[in-house]
């Protein structure tokens, strides 16, 4: 598709415009402000209704014209292809209300016009879908086109790849086939799983220590079936005692004593069994609330952590936010430096017999000034053009900069939340924990109750009561050595309890370890794939272009891998991100482009390359090419076709 004919009136700064392109290339040269961008304008606003910088609120209406109902303005554009004729107008609508003398300005209508006949809206875009700015404007994919439509549509283009196809053709891979949901939900689910298992595993060893230590508070080189035989001995011992302070007593007695000695037995059970029941009863509640205190002082210090990170990086953002400021600075006042125009008069008398120079001298020391004249501008703009783009460079790397300390800092506060509220909650958990005071058995109601029966028997006996001191000594010496021998005893199942305790610990250490391993290495396995797919897919995009290449992945700060589209140019044999190029490599790629979704859709549209002055070489294309190129010598538009 190409333009045989444009023809514009009112549009902006054209007033009546006809230029003949005969469906060949042109150069449209002109100096500031003549109207080459209105060309552009007016080839956009035809075609898509919007400008050439793709807004579709913009005034097209020539800014010195005063219309009334007298002088209706009427703005048109005609575009004559070889295969269809285009021509939209935009008319002033002026009325006059009921009851007033006079015509007032009311709005536009709008008029569209197919092959010479008027059609309606609806048809006329219909008409007209076929043109798409990112096949006619070079810059138009990479700056208008959001990052996932230019993605999508380059796949559409090249084909994608499923996870399927590539985990099938990679034996690598196999593993993965069997996840039931998306790579990156199980990711998630994965990443989320191991942070809980790591956290585990940093309290698990502290609560193991916690336990030794207890372990290490007790005798642990105590032969407790020794002390169970002598406490047995002892008994035995107890029991002889007994027999003989019976047969010391009269037979009136006898059986008094004997029931003494019954009740203050099933005390001394009773006392040991309480005894027994403090040591342990409260063991796993002080366990838990260790383990719970170890956690809490552990996300205390996460949280101080975080807290120092997170001003860290707001410092970082203040001091890089500053530095880009003095960039943009730095890049007004060089965008701003013109190049000095030096006088071209030239000496027409000659200094020494002050007659006139021949014409000839005249012409060609005009010519030599004004070459050394377009040099130095020519090198002027060169170096602005080289100051701007490394400040451009180096003002795109500290917003990188920012954007990554932002989505950190973001990062941190949603785990500075998870973590505060786990405080919160750990903190009340332990908290709610009660350790129950130990139960004195002088208190307990069976003991007092033998304590009464034991007094009254021996208010019964006081008055046969034969001398029992030393028997007693005796017998108070063995049930002290009993009780003694019982405490030591009762360690026993407080070692029990440490051990059991420890053993259990280490074997969720060992669980969750050899969890964390399978669980890690399918998520390494997992970002070995993406990565893997990133590397095909994006192969198999750039192999079709030649000074484009498509970062089509980004690594993340936290290893991750995100999806992106970004376009970066071939500049002297080394790639930069598109908003870095220069302004010739932006076009030249844009054009590249430009051949790759024409032939995708089989069409050719005339490419409109603004600030043409630019570019020393475009690249080869089959579309007709409309170049507009800033010219001071040309103070009204000049149009050059070949």
């Amino acid at each position: 598709m190409k333009i045989q004919k444009l023809i514009i009136k009112n549009f902006k700064a054209i007033d009546d415009l006809e230029i003949n392109f005969d469906g060949k290339n042109a150069v449209i040269s002109g100096d500031n402000a003549v109207g080459k961008s209105t060309i552009a304008d007016a080839i956009c606003w035809i075609l898509f209704n919007k400008s050439a910088l793709n807004q579709a609120d913009f005034e097209i209406k020539p800014k010195n014209y005063i219309s009334d109902s007298l002088n209706i303005l009427e703005t048109s554009v005609e575009i004559i292809f070889n295969e269809i004729t285009l021509k939209k107008v935009l008319k002033e609508k002026w009325t006059k209300k009921r009851g007033s003398a006079e015509t007032e300005f009311c709005g536009h209508t709008t008029e569209y016009f197919i092959d010479g006949l008027p059609v309606k809206e609806s048809e006329y875009k219909e008409k007209t879908s076929i043109f798409k700015q990112e096949l006619m404007l070079p810059l138009f994919f990479n700056t208008n086109f959001k990052w996932e439509e230019r993605r999508k549509l380059l796949f559409d283009i090249f084909g994608n790849l499923s996870d399927t196809e590539i985990m099938q053709s990679s034996p690598q891979f196999e593993l993965l086939i069997s996840i039931p949901t998306d790579l990156e939900n199980y990711k998630k689910v994965l990443k989320s799983e191991l942070t809980k298992i790591n956290d585990s595993l940093k309290i698990i060893p502290a609560r193991i220590d916690e336990n030794k230590k207890g372990l290490a508070a007790v005798d642990v080189n105590i032969d407790f079936e020794k002390i169970e035989s002598q406490i047995n001995a002892a008994k035995s011992s107890l029991k002889k005692l007994e027999s003989e302070k019976s047969a010391m007593l009269n037979n009136s007695d006898i059986e008094i004593k004997k029931q003494i000695s019954e009740l203050q037995l099933q005390q001394s059970e009773i006392k040991n069994k309480i005894i027994s029941e403090n040591n342990s009863k409260n063991q796993a509640a002080k366990n838990e609330k260790a383990d719970l205190q170890i956690k809490i002082k552990m996300l205390t210090n996460s949280i101080l952590e975080l807290n120092k990170q997170h001003s860290n990086n707001i410092s970082d953002i203040e001091r890089f936010e500053n530095e880009r400021k003095s960039l943009i600075e730095k890049w007004k006042l060089e965008k701003n430096k013109t190049f000095q125009e030096k006088n071209t008069e030239i000496k027409t008398i000659c200094p020494t017999c002050k007659q006139s120079l021949p014409e000839s001298e005249i012409e060609s020391a005009k010519k030599i000034l004004l070459e050394k004249i377009e040099k130095e501008k020519a090198e002027f703009n060169l170096q602005k053009a080289k100051n701007i783009n490394e400040i451009e460079i180096e003002g795109n790397k500290l917003k990188i900069k920012i954007n990554n300390l932002k989505a950190e800092n973001t990062r941190i506060e949603s785990e500075l939340n998870d973590k505060k509220a786990e405080l919160k909650q750990t903190a009340e958990a332990e908290k709610s924990i009660v350790i129950a005071p130990e139960i004195d058995y002088t208190t307990n109601a069976e003991y007092i109750e033998l304590c009464k029966k034991i007094d009254e028997l021996k208010k019964q006996s006081e008055n046969s009561k034969p001398d029992l001191t030393d028997i007693n000594s005796k017998i108070s010496e063995v049930e002290k050595n009993i009780s003694e021998l019982q405490t030591i005893l009762n360690k026993k199942s407080i070692l029990e309890n440490y051990q059991t305790r420890i053993n259990e610990l280490n074997t969720q250490l060992i669980e969750y370890r050899t969890e964390y391993q399978q669980k890690n290495n399918m998520l390494n396995l997992i970002e070995s794939f993406i990565k893997f797919k990133c590397d095909l897919l994006s192969e198999k995009i750039n192999n079709n272009f030649k000074l484009c290449r498509w970062k089509l992945f980004e690594n993340q700060i936290n290893g991750g891998i995100k999806e992106c589209c970004i376009c970066e140019v071939n500049t002297n044999g080394s790639y930069v991100e598109w908003n870095s190029a220069n302004t010739a490599g932006r076009i030249n790629a844009g054009i590249e482009i430009i051949n790759i979704l024409s032939a995708h859709y089989k069409i050719n549209l005339p490419i409109i390359i603004d600030n043409r002055e630019s570019v020393v070489e475009i690249i080869e294309t089959e579309n007709q090419i409309i170049n507009l190129v800033v010219d001071k010598n040309y103070k009204k538009l000049n149009v050059e076709l070949f």
